[in-house]
């Protein structure tokens, strides 16, 4: 099991991440889709990450089922940085 390094709970898309550290040492970058709204963005996300490939737009490198096959997951490095978005509820400066 791993370590979380930090949760993205209010995400306007409606997903859930988490910054993951894993026993050797390794970081990733999960996000989760529960809600049917969430798991379309993840889905048009992950189409997104397969049509275009760019050194800097960060890999969706894996994709699996969670919460019973209710849900969908992605994994993808983990990088250092800020969110270049908004969070829900705050506005962009």
């Amino acid at each position: 099991m791993g370590e979380v390094l930090r949760a993205f709970r209010e995400q306007e898309s409606g997903c859930v991440s988490y910054g993951v550290r894993l026993p050797d040492g390794e970081c990733w970058f999960v996000k989760e889709a529960a809600t049917g709204q969430a798991r379309r963005s993840l889905d048009r996300a992950w189409a997104f990450h397969r049509a275009v490939r760019h050194p800097v737009i960060v890999p969706q490198l894996h994709r699996f089922g969670v919460r019973d096959g209710g849900g969908t997951a992605v994994v993808m490095p983990w990088h250092a940085g800020e969110v270049l978005g908004r969070a829900a509820g705050r506005p962009l400066p």
